[in-house]
């Protein structure tokens, strides 16, 4: 059971660091960094009301600002603002790292901004199996998130997570809006989205508070 494939450490190592950068237990406090600054942020950058919800063995956030349905695999339905896309980017690119061969299909069709991009991960996706959840304990803890670029069509969002062996790594997620919602837009090429950081830069974030009940 699991994950089957030629290369099986090859996949290993892509499966691991598309699900790294993802905080599957996270906890979002919205707590601005750049304390400094006497400016306060408007509130479409704050999460707020978070609560949480499982998929496949990890802990995805939910918020004021989304999503309003609530489809066990496939919820929609984020606020057109920088912190409903982050919620949303967040909640696709956990569901399209661990979706298993029954749902990967709706994942891709309902989550993920349609495209060349979208293709080739169908049929990267279509080459492996996975059955079983993540093991307890194996998850990453999300950590602070940094707004990039971002507008009412797009936001670009990156995120840092410490993994299990305590390693950090940044995930770049870009969400674009349409047909009514935020859609996750895969990178093109082979760009890998996810880098490993020696730490989490103090500036410039939205720093995370960790969640008390542990996954």
């Amino acid at each position: 059971m699991g994950v089957r494939r030629s290369d099986h450490r090859q996949h290993g190592l892509r499966y691991r660091g598309r699900i790294a950068a993802i905080g599957l237990a996270v906890a979002f406090c919205a707590a601005l960094a750049g304390c400094g600054s006497e400016e306060s942020p408007g509130p479409a950058t704050e999460v707020t009301g978070i609560e949480w919800t499982t998929f496949q063995g990890m802990a995805i956030p939910t918020g004021d600002q989304g999503p309003r349905t609530t489809d066990a695999v496939t919820p929609t339905g984020y606020d057109r603002s920088p912190a409903g896309a982050v919620l949303a980017a967040v909640s696709a690119t956990v569901r399209m790292s661990v979706a298993d061969d029954s749902q990967w299909p709706s994942v891709g069709q309902k989550l993920i901004a349609p495209g060349t991009e979208r293709d080739q991960w169908a049929i990267s996706r279509a080459q492996v199996s996975i059955t079983d959840p993540v093991k307890h304990g194996q998850a990453p803890t999300v950590l602070a998130y940094a707004l990039g670029e971002n507008s009412d069509q797009q936001v670009t969002v990156k995120i840092y997570s410490r993994l299990s062996d305590h390693s950090h790594t940044e995930n770049a997620a870009t969400v674009a809006w349409m047909s009514g919602d935020w859609r996750l837009s895969l990178p093109a090429g082979e760009k890998p989205a996810v880098r490993a950081v020696r730490g989490v830069p103090s500036l410039s974030l939205i720093h995370i508070s960790e969640p008390t009940r542990p996954y």
